[in-house]
């Protein structure tokens, strides 16, 4: 069985809310680049396609469901801009809802009970690898995650011909604004924090 919509906005629904961490809440970035190493270094069955963009992997569907989930007010997305007018979007939960909750799914678009099983079956099972996800990545910037995700991008498309070198030479020619020590850094953090180069 494919994953469906629903359940990919009830990941990010559930990466929202668990994300916080003393008042730092996620932001559309971090969101987006946190469904990618979940799918690709976590193994949880999006089924996004992502290619290498400038700020790392993207996909237009990650992006599309995130829009939609947001219209349809499952999740808030306020966007602030700084004086050099950069967009900045920070993601909550409508209300102060909780996922948990039986009677949260009273939006513009009602889920059926199937759809709302479904969708909690399906963080059920994938409830560890999401919790590890948080466990190792909680708290992150969002150009840490940038890095991260570019390199298991990388990586993952690469296996068997990739090195420390590799990384830092593919890493450093798509994003030249990361200097050789922050690549190795994000190299080693993810080397001894997930099972990536096993």
């Amino acid at each position: 069985m494919s994953v469906t919509t629903n359940q990919r906005i009830a990941t990010m629904r559930y990466l929202v809310e668990n994300y916080d961490e003393k008042e730092k809440r996620l932001g559309k970035t971090i969101l987006l680049k946190s469904m990618f190493v979940l799918q690709d270094l976590f193994e949880v069955p999006l089924d996004y396609s992502y290619q290498i963009y400038l700020y790392g992997p993207y996909s237009a569907g990650a992006v599309r469901d995130l829009e939609w989930a947001s219209y349809n007010d499952f999740l808030d997305m306020l966007v602030t801009r700084d004086r050099n007018y950069n967009n900045f979007y920070d993601l909550s939960i409508p209300d102060g809802e909780r996922l948990n909750n039986p009677n949260l799914l009273k939006f513009k678009v009602e889920l059926t009970k199937v759809e709302q099983k479904e969708n909690e079956d399906f963080l059920y099972e994938h409830k560890d690898k999401l919790e590890s996800f948080l466990k190792i990545f909680r708290g992150k910037a969002t150009r840490e995650f940038e890095l991260y995700s570019t390199i298991v991008f990388l990586y993952n498309r690469k296996k068997d011909e990739f090195s420390i070198y590799d990384i830092l030479s593919e890493v450093k020619e798509i994003k030249p604004h990361f200097d050789e020590e922050e690549i190795k850094t994000a190299y080693e953090y993810l080397k001894t924090s997930t099972h990536l180069f096993d």
